[in-house]
């Protein structure tokens, strides 16, 4: 495999840290107020104009609830002795021990329990009922009856749920909702379907549990 330059690492990790963000239903400024930094810190790490120092991948792995292989080392394109023989890419302080043995149980995990080094496990699910017609339209394809049972996949790991319905938990709601999910740059929406209801502008911390997959009927209790 031809050896990734700096540069090119730089922007893969940074792609792929952007990539579990998303997934995971955080803003930049969301998942830098985890980690007790600035929105422009996270920033530039994705656009690749930063170096992430070891200790800032396991923070950043920490408030994203991952490994910190899955954003040190984002798929097949890099290749790992490139990683290990540039380790000016995560910061010049750190040396080839440090990053080996930040990830070394990961992979290790990864490769005794999946096979392929980064496949994933079939999704798991639960099953929710839908209380209140929020999610009420007269598109079957986004139509989510009061009532009905909503079947949640919880496994979001590299899913873009940007436009769809998320089971999501938010700081000062007792109970997690079902909206659409909607990310545009630094502001996260929560969409219903049914236009009668607001949209809610999403302003403290929140958690996406899963999204919606398939939804049935109950006829009769």
């Amino acid at each position: 495999m031809k050896e990734t330059s700096a540069a090119e690492i730089k922007a893969i990790v940074g792609k792929n840290l952007k990539k579990i963000r998303e997934a995971k239903g955080l803003s930049q400024a969301a998942l830098a107020d985890l980690c007790g930094w600035g929105q422009s810190r996270v920033g530039n790490y994705e656009r690749g104009s930063n170096s992430i120092d070891i200790p800032s991948a396991k923070e950043l792995a920490k408030a994203l609830g991952v490994d910190v292989a899955d954003i040190l080392i984002p798929g097949k394109e890099v290749d790992l002795i490139s990683l290990i023989n540039q380790q000016d890419v995560f910061g010049t302080d750190e040396n080839k021990e440090d990053f080996i043995n930040a990830i070394h149980s990961d992979l290790t995990s990864k490769l005794k329990n999946s096979g392929p080094l980064f496949s994933r496990k079939s999704p798991s699910s639960l099953t929710v009922k839908m209380i209140g017609s929020s999610m009420e339209s007269d598109n079957p394809k986004k139509n989510i009856p009061d009532g009905s049972e909503v079947v949640i996949l919880t496994e979001i790991d590299g899913k873009n749920l940007n436009g769809k319905a998320v089971y999501v938990k938010i700081d000062g709601v007792d109970e997690p909702i079902i909206k659409e999910l909607q990310i545009d740059g630094p502001n996260t929406y929560l969409v219903p379907w049914n236009q009668r209801y607001e949209v809610i502008k999403v302003t403290g911390n929140y958690e996406v549990l899963g999204y919606a997959h398939k939804v049935t009927t109950v006829i009769s209790d």
